[in-house]
């Protein structure tokens, strides 16, 4: 296969390779704890994989996408042979950047020289204070693992970002939790995700609760929610006060790619973050059986495409119901959302946090939605003011050429 520049504007597959996933031993699962034995991507499936996913891409860059897990834990030899087979695939002239996401406790010498000598991008998962990073019983341990697989990532000069979640604790100290990343680990590019999870009782996705009882929200017992899922308004807090520091002091040092894509958006360009874009489906999402999902969010029955083993990872990405799921995201936006001034960069957020009701009644509205409000609202003088001192025009609308949506 070469490239041909002629196909160059063709859609490009994007997909997530989930290589690990957890065997639970039926003898200890009652009193849940996992063996120590995981189902890993067998060799054949794995060749199967990078070969097709090559052989399907037309673009001169060709990304790949490990999680799952730990994939370190497959060992320095399965990435090995990851590498050789890009290689032995790979057509003239194509560049293969590979994308590691990895708590980083399994790190050594060796791994970091790997990682550095193949230009591998790594994403370092990690929630920051000890008791935030790890479990109860080896606290100490697990972060200084942590942060000791991140100095040698560092020492060999590994490109790196870190991703962390925010729970309702962690939301409380947001400079806390910026300063360990910035100031212990090194990290220039820091990424963090909401924890939102419906309690156990109320996990039912056709369901949807009213505004005001999500507003009401102030005990860690609230029957909505499990006890570590932050509120609206933590959310909020949590940005913009990341933003004021971030803006005060570390502009141009460190990159937050929520900032970064609203100074996209406010240019009048399409988000770069799947969760604010204005559709869904760009990110597929592989598991190590080869079940292909519609996103890595949605990995049940009814968005499963298909199997690599018998269908081709165009298809599943072009076919109808990966459309109708595309197309599921700006369909199912409230009035509200449609009215809001922030549409052109929030889209209602990721719809699998979509489980509130308006005041009107009307379902689809983010959980989050008021956080995000408080946050673009906070950010939106100075987000401007950015744009215009690059010497660009603010325009802080939908763009007819990217989106076709109602309005």
């Amino acid at each position: 296969m070469t490239l041909d520049p002629r196909v160059h504007s063709s859609p490009r597959i994007r997909m997530s390779a989930n290589l690990l996933e957890p065997c639970l031993d039926p003898a200890s699962q009652a009193e849940s704890t996992a063996c120590l034995s995981w189902y890993a991507m067998s060799p054949d499936l794995l060749e199967h994989y990078i070969k097709s996913y090559i052989e399907q891409q037309h673009h001169h860059e060709i990304e790949f996408v490990w999680q799952g897990e730990e994939p370190t834990l497959l060992g320095l030899a399965y990435f090995k042979d990851v590498v050789r087979l890009q290689q032995q695939y790979r057509p003239p002239g194509a560049v293969i950047v590979n994308h590691l996401q990895t708590d980083a406790t399994q790190i050594t010498q060796q791994w970091a020289q790997f990682l550095a000598a193949h230009g591998f991008f790594v994403q370092v998962q990690i929630n920051g204070p000890i008791r935030q990073h790890a479990s109860p019983s080896v606290p100490d341990k697990a972060l200084a693992l942590a942060i000791e697989g991140v100095a040698l990532l560092r020492h060999y000069q590994v490109v790196f970002s870190t991703v962390s979640e925010v729970n309702r604790e962690s939301a409380e100290a947001p400079l806390t939790l910026y300063h360990f990343l910035r100031d212990t680990l090194g990290s220039t590019q820091m990424h963090f995700v909401p924890v939102v999870k419906q309690a156990q009782a109320r996990s039912n996705p056709s369901r949807s609760f009213p505004f005001a009882q999500c507003e009401a929200m102030q005990s860690p017992t609230d029957p909505l929610m499990t006890p570590d899922s932050l509120l609206p308004g933590q959310w909020g807090n949590f940005l913009c006060t990341l933003f004021d520091e971030w803006f005060y002091h570390d502009l141009g040092n460190v990159n937050l790619p929520y900032v970064a894509a609203c100074v996209e958006t406010w240019m009048g360009q399409a988000s770069p973050l799947c969760t604010l874009s204005s559709s869904c489906g760009n990110n597929l999402s592989l598991t190590r059986n080869g079940d292909v999902f519609s996103c890595q969010q949605y990995q049940k029955p009814e968005y499963k495409l298909g199997n690599i083993a018998r269908q081709s990872l165009s298809q599943m990405q072009t076919g109808s119901q990966q459309k109708l799921f595309s197309l599921a995201k700006e369909a199912g936006l409230p009035h509200q959302c449609r009215q809001c001034q922030y549409l052109f960069t929030c889209f209602g957020e990721c719809p699998k946090r979509r489980i509130l009701q308006t005041f009107e009644g009307e379902t689809g509205l983010n959980y989050l939605c008021r956080g995000w409000h408080q946050f673009f609202s906070h950010i939106d003088h100075q987000v401007s003011l950015i744009i215009k001192a690059m010497g660009y025009q603010v325009i802080k609308k939908i763009q007819p050429a990217r989106y076709q949506g109602k309005k």
